[in-house]
């Protein structure tokens, strides 16, 4: 088959001095072609997300997702790292290679 499970657990990391944008590299295989997906699972604390509508994008030819945000009226960007102590998040989904 082509569709990949993927899960991870980020548990009380300390964000404290980071910038850039939250990223996830290492996917067990390389996407095909672009892909969001808002019907993956996912979830955070202490990271203060930008907008109330959030996407994985997982680019093309790659084996690394970004959590993107789209703000209703307004830009569609990747979410920036919230500098702070006790970060958790919880992510699942599929996609095809």
């Amino acid at each position: 088959g082509n569709v990949v499970y993927w899960a991870f657990k980020i548990s009380d990391v300390n964000t404290t001095g980071a910038s850039g944008y939250w990223k996830v590299e290492g996917l067990p295989f390389t996407t095909s072609s672009s892909q969001y997906f808002k019907s993956g699972a996912f979830g955070c604390l202490n990271q203060g997300l930008s907008s109330d509508h959030h996407w994985l994008e997982l680019p093309s030819s790659n084996t690394m997702m970004y959590l993107f945000n789209v703000a209703d009226e307004g830009s569609w960007q990747y979410e920036a790292i919230t500098p702070t102590a006790g970060y958790y998040f919880v992510a699942s989904g599929t996609y095809r290679v």
